[in-house]
């Protein structure tokens, strides 16, 4: 999934006990990881998620393109 930044909200999470930078999309927070730039990478690393059964997306921002991972409500504190 791609997605702009413009169209997702910014919050704040707590995961286990230390407050991150996250944002919310379709009620689900996500948080930024290590991986920017090209988006045919970025789109492969998203769909190594998913067979992992983990959720991210892609997420067009300012000037580049970074993976964001879904964080579990279970993990929110």
């Amino acid at each position: 999934m791609i997605v702009k930044l413009v169209d997702t909200s910014n919050i704040e999470i707590s995961v286990l006990g230390q407050r991150m930078r996250a944002i919310s999309y379709l009620g689900q927070a996500f948080v930024p990881t290590n991986l920017a730039g090209e988006i045919k990478q970025l789109i492969t690393a998203c769909r190594r998620d998913l067979d992992m059964g983990l959720m991210s997306m892609v997420v067009e921002e300012q000037n580049t393109f970074r993976l964001w991972a879904s964080v579990p409500k279970e993990m929110q504190i």
